[in-house]
């Protein structure tokens, strides 16, 4: 069996919207409204926030520890790829699902679409972002283990270490790589948070899905396209 690990990084030291992980919607942080959605995902065998080594993320420690059914990994601040790969490590790792606490609308429906489609086609990557067709905030990338050990040993770039998968993206002709796509482009939209006004947008959507924990992504476009003036700033 292999172990299917979906790797959460969040830290607090944003520069556009500093803590932005920790700012609560409905009484909840958008670290946890991300959690919440990723649980409901069947294909993950385990959830790991994986946070820096700063006193300051320490808060992020804590939260994650009261989440509860979520591990926790701390690791280098700028060196996310190193800290993927420890985590990975850690956790025993077969396939790996990246995550970014930024989005908290994240649809457990597409994580599980993509763990299938890695498995059925036996790629190196699978993902919806090499051509994107989805809003932003609903990407998913998932890769083995295997291929992260191998990116972690040979790349030095300092950009692609803080930004983990460029180093496969980049090597079509040596990993295969496969995209899947939404039925109409949406790549416009954005429900990810690096501005005050994206946090405004994100507290739209969830006061409209009120009641409702399982909303899709389909489900959210078809209720920005209803309310373009959500998205006019």
């Amino acid at each position: 069996m292999v172990k299917v690990v979906c790797i959460v990084q969040a830290r607090l030291g944003s520069t556009r919207l500093p803590r932005k992980v920790m700012h609560k919607i409905n009484g909840k942080p958008i670290l946890g409204h991300c959690l919440s959605r990723l649980k409901k995902a069947k294909q993950i065998d385990e959830i790991v926030v994986a946070t820096t080594d700063l006193q300051e993320d320490k808060i992020i420690e804590n939260y994650t520890k009261s989440v509860g059914g979520i591990s926790l990994f701390r690791g280098d601040t700028d060196d996310v790829l190193s800290r993927y790969r420890q985590c990975s490590d850690r956790h025993e790792a077969d396939i790996i699902i990246r995550a970014t606490a930024d989005n908290p609308l994240v649809d457990p429906q597409l994580v599980d679409k993509a763990v299938l489609l890695f498995l059925e086609n036996s790629v190196d990557y699978c993902s919806n972002k090499i051509k994107p067709s989805y809003p932003m905030g609903f990407d998913i990338e998932v890769f083995s283990a295997n291929v992260l050990a191998l990116i972690d040993n040979e790349t030095s770039d300092i950009y692609d270490r803080e930004h983990v998968t460029p180093p496969i993206l980049k090597q079509s002709e040596r990993f295969s790589l496969l995209n899947f796509a939404s039925k109409e482009d949406n790549s416009d939209l954005r429900v990810t948070v690096d501005y005050k006004s994206d946090l405004d947008l994100i507290k739209s959507i969830m006061l409209n899905f009120s009641g409702n924990e399982e909303f899709t992504c389909n489900q959210v476009v078809e209720f920005l396209k209803k309310n373009k003036s959500l998205t006019e700033y």
